[in-house]
């Protein structure tokens, strides 16, 4: 139903945990949360049966996030995983070790003349500001383990609630007949990844947690 993804994804700073701990925490990075594979979804009290994809701010889902720094998490939690300036980005110096996979989908160009950061850029905070568009983020929420009742008082505490939206964890099938073609686009990418993550949790071999390099970190 839907194909090719609306967004850029940056293949050349995915593996940069600098760029990733930056945009993250950008005010205009947005969230797709998943539940057991069940998609977050708003609707209006007076209209419960039209359902839109919820994407929450950063400090909305952040209490689902675990521990700081969310990327290039080294073996102790809150350490950042050690950098050598002769060494190129390893394919897992972004890795998260700690709480729940996290996937960045890539990024939302509002205009074709917003400078994208290099891979070569040397201040991450300032090369995010400059960015002219919309970062997205997705995960599933399933295996943290929350009391009904904690998942439940986080998600009243995101600003679409307390603005007096209902949110719900929907079936995906029901809810993809009324997506517009970014919104199921961006969905469908984000399901693919954060399902990979899902079956591939632990390497036989290795006893870690797998990472999906091209999408998920």
């Amino acid at each position: 139903m839907f194909s090719g993804s609306p967004l850029n994804r940056l293949s050349w700073l995915r593996t940069s945990h600098l760029f990733l701990n930056a945009v993250i925490a950008s005010p205009s990075t947005r969230w797709l949360l998943f539940n057991a594979g069940q998609p977050l979804v708003l609707a209006n009290p007076e209209f419960p049966r039209k359902q839109t994809l919820a994407f929450l701010t950063t400090k909305d889902v952040r209490p689902f996030l675990g521990p700081e720094p969310f990327f290039g998490q080294d073996k102790e939690i809150g350490q950042l995983v050690a950098e050598s300036p002769e060494k190129e980005d390893s394919p897992t110096g972004a890795a998260r070790h700690h709480s729940a996979p996290v996937v960045f989908l890539g990024f939302q160009e509002h205009s074709k003349t917003g400078a994208l950061p290099s891979s070569d850029f040397v201040d991450a905070t300032a090369a995010v500001a400059n960015l002219d568009g919309t970062p997205y983020f997705s995960m599933d929420v399933a295996d943290l383990d929350l009391t009904p009742e904690r998942m439940k008082g986080i998600l009243q505490e995101t600003a679409p609630a307390r603005e007096g939206q209902s949110l719900s964890w929907s079936e995906p099938r029901v809810l993809m007949t009324g997506l517009d073609h970014f919104s199921g686009a961006v969905f469908a990418e984000a399901r693919s990844l954060v399902d990979w993550n899902q079956r591939n949790k632990v390497r036989s071999n290795l006893s870690t947690r797998s990472s999906n390099h091209s999408g998920a970190t």
